[in-house]
């Protein structure tokens, strides 16, 4: 298999913050996108029973097919970046709903049935684990890291906040 570059294509305004609307940003290997949820009128990620927000993911395979990805968020002001989904790393994120796909270890493009999503390509994401800054996280991150040989972009349709 020759390696692809891992190019990225990021139409303006997006990720959006709210439900899908179908407009993927492919974001490069090794690239990140930063979002700052105060600068679109969004609610900050807060602590509350449950998941927090939602990352939803292109269509794909059954479900989606997970692409190796890592989320970060931070408080205002952002003094460090907390990781809190790291799908590619090989340890389970239990405060999400793929854990479960993790077991045989977390490959590039998971295939992750529809019905084991929120809204059928939405993985959940808890934050509650790893603590929470006064006025809860203002900044999401999303991180394509470099996935070698498959060098395919990261894709994101929306991040949903749960207020």
């Amino acid at each position: 298999m020759t390696p692809q570059p891992c190019n990225g294509n990021v139409p303006p305004g997006e990720p959006n913050i709210g439900l899908p609307n179908g407009i993927i940003a492919e974001i490069q290997c090794g690239g990140y996108i930063d979002m700052d949820l105060d600068s679109v009128g969004a609610p900050r990620i807060t602590s509350h029973p449950g998941y927090d927000f939602v990352d939803y993911e292109a269509p794909g395979c059954a479900g989606i097919c997970l692409d190796w990805v890592q989320i970060d968020v931070c408080g205002d002001p952002c003094t460090g970046w907390v990781t809190v989904f790291n799908w590619g790393d090989d340890i389970p994120d239990t405060n999400t709903n793929v854990a479960a796909y993790a077991a045989g270890g977390e490959t590039d493009n998971e295939s992750i049935p529809a019905a084991n999503l929120h809204n059928g390509t939405g993985v959940t994401i808890d934050v509650d684990p790893f603590g929470m800054p006064a006025g809860g996280y203002r900044y999401i991150r999303v991180y394509s890291p470099i996935n070698w040989p498959n060098n395919d972009a990261a894709q994101v349709d929306s991040i949903e906040i749960v207020p």
